[in-house]
């Protein structure tokens, strides 16, 4: 028995106990979702047989990889700086999925190297370009400077001023 309680006040202290942690736990619940801690409606959650892709398949003009689930390339359709390759992704289907591959990079005086550095890249944002299809809708990334040398710190949009990539041809 508890020092200084009878034992018939040791049912309603348990009570009282379980009804304070309740009520705490529902208390963390609406302040977590108020700060989009807790999973929300805006979000995607994906039935187990749905796929996601990345954007939608008509982005890009001339490019590649849109509208693929864990596409390996990846183009804008522009230039070489433009163009990913051999991507290999972790965890796709996650809210967030990371990949690494290979691209090109500017040199420091114009052109670009002729061999490719190493790129990180992340797709996230999943929810649904058109009706039925869920999709990443951003991606980022990050990559050496040159050849051999080590992946930058600091993310990047892939896209211009973060347009979705649910934009046709990468405008509204």
């Amino acid at each position: 028995m508890a020092a200084g309680y009878t034992s018939a006040l040791l049912p309603v202290m348990r009570l009282y106990r379980t009804v304070a942690a309740v009520g705490l736990v529902a208390a963390l619940t609406v302040s977590l979702s108020a700060f989009g801690a807790v999973a929300s409606p805006h979000h995607t959650t994906l039935r187990a047989h749905e796929v996601p892709v990345l954007g939608a398949k008509d982005f890009s003009f001339d490019g590649e990889g849109y509208g693929a689930a864990h596409p390996r390339t990846v183009f804008n359709g522009g230039d070489p700086a433009g163009l990913i390759k051999h991507i290999q992704w972790r965890r796709w289907g996650a809210a967030c999925s990371i990949g690494w591959g290979r691209a090109y990079a500017y040199r420091p005086h114009g052109g670009y190297y002729k061999r490719t550095v190493t790129i990180e890249v992340r797709a996230q944002n999943l929810g649904h370009c058109s009706p039925g299809t869920p999709a990443y809708k951003h991606l980022f990334i990050r990559k050496a400077r040159r050849p051999g040398g080590q992946i930058g710190k600091h993310w990047h949009t892939w896209t211009v001023h973060n347009h979705s990539l649910c934009r046709k041809n990468g405008v509204s």
